[in-house]
């Protein structure tokens, strides 16, 4: 038995389970409030791949797609314990970003196919001997151009190419189960690793864990379409996948690693995980959509719904009830200076709140009777350092020698908090910015601007069929608090974050980028129309 239960709780949080392995966790300020971990250096495509494993695994091991949470005794809602293992790949690994000598072989157009399997075969079992291609001839019926075509294509799947600097660390698109691998370091041996989350951080386990904790009736409908869409047999990416796999397809021999411990949600139920369920639901069933661009959709899509519970989250802990929005500059600088400050002044207010929201959990046990009771004495200086360690595994410097008053330890966890690396914080920018939501300028800061990926995603995943511009705009408003015209800047505030005139510009333009997306209709000067030309239908991949 560990001492998680003991660590300090934000209101109406899950006990932390006793399974979750927190040895090198120094700080539980972030994680109490957000959850392990949403990490700043984990891209947003990693992090829907860490999803994807997740989901892949369940369903290997003939386990409920979406975790569903357990019960205590008395009817509580325990944290769920998931286990998954992750099948190395490494066949598929290697051809993806290790061989440097199939599409060199192939440019030759040599009419000899037997020559270049020859070569090939040869080079890769002098310097692999762990691997074996031999099936690979068959596969191809002994074409070697075929097999290099597949590779190359395979190969244009690849995400965050400029990220990872291991080849252990680079990674497909999720586009089926027979495309994934495992991030790991390898051991001294060469051939075995292990999980060092060093990218994989468990941002994508949280992104699980708030889809399972979705309605019944939101994860029903959405188990059934990831199942029709992510495994589905009508997969060609997959299918090409599983042919260059080789022996790695057969699950009963495949190596694989274990990921043991698990991400960590503190909230059982929130408003936001039934969001980002059903944003998934309308990108999953927009059937007419190809799977690669379905899933590029979902990263952002996903990563949004993130940002914004880090807000809300953060909102909540510190005490704020106004509900936090987004005001979004589609003007530019030289035309919208109005709006561009406003959404400046946003950003800031939204990094604000989070360490705010920190503080504000911390002192909420500083209000404690238990750290209360404590004084200065030479006792309770150690009481209270052994308080601090097993509220929010913060070790003081207080000690025999260099004894430290409780006031000033209490002020060393603060400081920690505020200035401690790969913070909530830092996370909330790096995702903002990748999904597409926010612009950083140096000397100036960051300011949300949607780019046209994410325009396009919100259009797929929040219009059936047409609806009126003014009903989208208040749909964004409503399930993401996105504020760009008038109506919705009235809704935020009763003061207006800039000139009516200007927020009516900033509008027009919105307007204007769906309008060249494709997305807009103009039937008169009065109405205007937004449509997804994607309808649900037959599954196109």
């Amino acid at each position: 038995m560990n001492d998680n239960h003991m660590l300090w709780p934000v209101a109406g949080a899950l006990q932390v389970p006793a399974s979750q392995y927190l040895k090198q966790t120094t700080l539980w300020t972030d994680y109490a409030i957000w959850g392990l971990d949403i990490y700043d250096n984990q891209p947003t495509w990693f992090s829907l791949i860490e999803l994807m494993l997740v989901l892949t695994a369940q369903r290997r091991i003939d386990k409920p797609l979406l975790a569903d949470m357990p019960r205590d005794g008395e009817g509580r809602p325990v944290h769920e314990t998931v286990q998954y293992l992750i099948y190395y790949n490494d066949n598929l690994r290697h051809l993806m970003f290790r061989d440097q000598d199939i599409l060199p072989l192939s440019e030759r157009n040599s009419t000899d196919q037997n020559a270049l399997w020859n070569e090939w075969l040869t080079r890769v079992k002098k310097d692999f001997p762990h691997l074996d291609f031999g099936y690979v001839r068959d596969a191809f019926s002994d074409d070697f151009n075929k097999f290099s075509e597949a590779v190359d294509l395979l190969r244009s799947a690849e995400v965050e190419p400029m990220h990872a600097k291991r080849w252990t660390s680079r990674h497909l698109q999720p586009l089926g189960d027979a495309a994934l691998f495992p991030d790991y370091a390898l051991k001294s041996d060469g051939w075995d690793g292990e999980l060092d989350r060093r990218f994989f951080r468990r941002t994508g386990e949280i992104h699980y864990l708030m889809l399972s904790r979705a309605s019944e009736e939101i994860r029903t409908v959405l188990a059934s379409l990831i199942e029709e869409r992510v495994f589905g047999k009508a997969n060609h990416w997959n299918k090409i996948a599983k042919k260059l796999q080789g022996p790695d397809a057969d699950l009963q021999t495949a190596r694989t690693l274990a990921a043991n411990s698990f991400a960590y949600l503190p909230q059982p139920r929130l408003e936001r995980y039934d969001h980002l369920a059903r944003d998934w639901v309308s990108v999953l069933r927009r059937r007419s959509v190809p799977f690669e661009d379905a899933l590029d959709y979902l990263m952002r899509i996903t990563a949004l719904n993130e940002v914004i519970y880090i807000v809300e989250q953060a909102a909540r802990t510190y005490g704020q009830k106004a509900r936090p929005i987004f005001y979004l500059d589609m003007l530019g600088a030289s035309a919208g200076g109005h709006v561009r400050a406003a959404s400046i002044e946003n950003y800031r207010s939204h990094k604000d709140l989070v360490k705010k929201a920190v503080e504000a959990y911390i002192h909420s046990y500083f209000e404690t009777e238990e750290w209360q009771s404590l004084d200065d004495s030479a006792i309770d200086c150690g009481k209270a350092q052994i308080a601090l360690k097993a509220r929010f595994l913060f070790s003081s410097t207080h000690s025999t020698a260099h004894p430290k008053k409780k006031g000033e330890q209490a002020q060393e966890l603060l400081e920690k908090a505020a200035t401690r690396s790969h913070s909530i914080g830092q996370a909330f920018t790096a995702h903002s910015r990748q999904l597409g939501l926010l612009t950083l300028k140096q000397g100036v800061g960051g300011w949300y601007s949607p780019t046209d990926s994410l325009l396009e995603a919100l259009v797929v995943a929040n219009v059936d069929g047409t609806i009126e511009l003014q009903e989208f705009l208040r749909i964004l408003y409503d399930r993401y608090g996105f504020v760009i015209g008038v109506e919705e800047a009235k809704s935020a505030s009763n003061v207006l974050p800039a000139p009516g005139e200007t927020l009516v510009s900033n509008e027009r333009r919105f307007e204007e980028r769906l309008r060249v997306l494709g997305f807009i209709d103009r039937k008169s000067d009065d109405c205007a129309f937004v449509i997804n030309p994607f309808p649900e239908g037959s599954v196109t991949r």
